[in-house]
């Protein structure tokens, strides 16, 4: 069962995504219970905004997922660090490892700095989601791709007020951001 709360992070596609063409295509079957998830649902998640009272903007809400058991969570304890999945195509075209620790996997998310999350597309890692860095260790996360989902959390992520004296602030000619005078 999906927690409740993410469902308003995965979003539906507007209509079901044939995957038979882009396998065929490249020569790839996919995973059944990813296949039926990378169908239904867009592959990033909606992040949520929290406003101010006043209408200012003030935090957002972003799904995240750790095997620490904090009391309180910060967005520095994201073990996967990835904001969405691959589009299918990207995954189907994504440059296959000639590695053997990789072998029978797609990548399916990019990680934060390397890496990323990978589903199984061999006979022994059918559907079983894998987590790699830029080592050659593969973690085992999720028997699937919906186990996955379930064992994200959502964390409140707040911006500091940071007080700036509007004196230092500048643009160069041309650029369409501020800098600050040192």
């Amino acid at each position: 069962m999906i927690n409740k709360n993410l469902v308003e992070f995965l979003q539906f596609r507007d209509s079901i995504l044939d995957t038979k063409p882009l396998e065929k295509k490249y020569g790839i079957s996919l995973p059944p219970i990813y296949k039926s998830f990378i169908s239904v649902f867009k592959p990033y998640f909606a992040h949520h905004r929290v406003m101010k009272n006043n209408g200012e903007f003030q935090s957002f809400i972003v799904p995240f997922y750790s095997t620490l058991t904090l009391k309180e969570y910060t967005i520095d304890d994201d073990e996967l660090g990835f904001e969405s999945f691959k589009e299918l195509e990207e995954v189907l075209t994504f440059e296959r490892s000639n590695r053997g620790y990789l072998e029978n996997m797609l990548f399916i998310a990019n990680h934060g700095y390397s890496g990323g999350l990978l589903v199984g597309i061999g006979e022994k890692n059918k559907d079983k989601i894998f987590h790699n860095t830029d080592s050659t260790v593969v973690n085992f996360v999720a028997e699937n791709i919906f186990e996955l989902i379930n064992k994200i959390g959502l964390i409140q992520y707040d911006f500091e007020e940071i007080p700036v004296n509007t004196h230092r602030l500048y643009k160069n000619w041309g650029e369409d951001f501020w800098r600050l005078k040192s």
